[in-house]
């Protein structure tokens, strides 16, 4: 199981920054085994855009789906439907697989932070913050919860938090694959506060 980060795309200033690419294409691969490559359309599919998932890639989709609905304690099944929608920037569609498979079995801050991030790009950050803190209760040091929430606070601009999240992950994970960023980003957030106290 993979999670979904909310990537870093450090800048020289705060307006414009930019987090809206999606972590598989990024950071991690999916982690269901039966993405496809996405086709570029022939002379013939001229009208169907180039981004447009190919059509064996939908086959497998819909099977995966059926695979679900056939076998309603599948609860991977649900993970990787969750992580599909979620790679297809369906994120409204990936929350529901998500839940289904948070309910299904015991508390997982790798879902549970895969369905914050979810609801962040859906446009609600407050309950991803709420899932985010609901994961750090079962894994205090969970890396990617960390950055996450960070970055959703830093967001909200409460840079009080986003300092502690980030502080927390670079103390507990000091190899993170993003701490360079992190690091960078902690120190545009130090800034904020310092400009608000000021």
């Amino acid at each position: 199981m993979t999670n979904k980060q909310i990537p870093f795309a450090i800048v020289g200033i705060l307006v414009g920054f930019v987090a809206g690419f999606f972590v598989g294409q990024v950071i991690v691969p999916p982690s269901s085994n039966f993405s496809a490559e996405k086709e570029k359309p022939s002379p013939s599919q001229s009208s169907i855009p180039e981004n447009h998932p190919s059509p064996d890639f939908i086959k497998q989709l819909q099977a995966l789906q059926k695979h679900v609905e056939e076998h309603p304690k599948d609860r991977q099944g649900r993970i990787s439907l969750g992580n599909t929608f979620y790679d297809m920037g369906r994120f409204d569609v990936a929350i529901r697989w998500y839940e289904e498979a948070i309910a299904m079995g015991e508390p997982d801050p790798n879902v549970i932070t895969d369905l914050g991030t979810s609801y962040f790009y859906s446009g609600n950050p407050e309950k991803a913050i709420e899932l985010f803190h609901r994961s750090i209760a079962i894994e205090k040091d969970h890396p990617q919860t960390l950055q996450n929430l960070g970055w959703v606070q830093f967001q909200s601009k409460n840079y009080k938090a986003a300092i502690e999240a980030w502080g927390k992950l670079i103390q507990a994970h000091p190899e993170y694959e993003q701490i360079d960023a992190i690091r960078q980003q902690l120190q545009i957030a130090r800034e904020q506060l310092e400009g608000e106290s000021s």
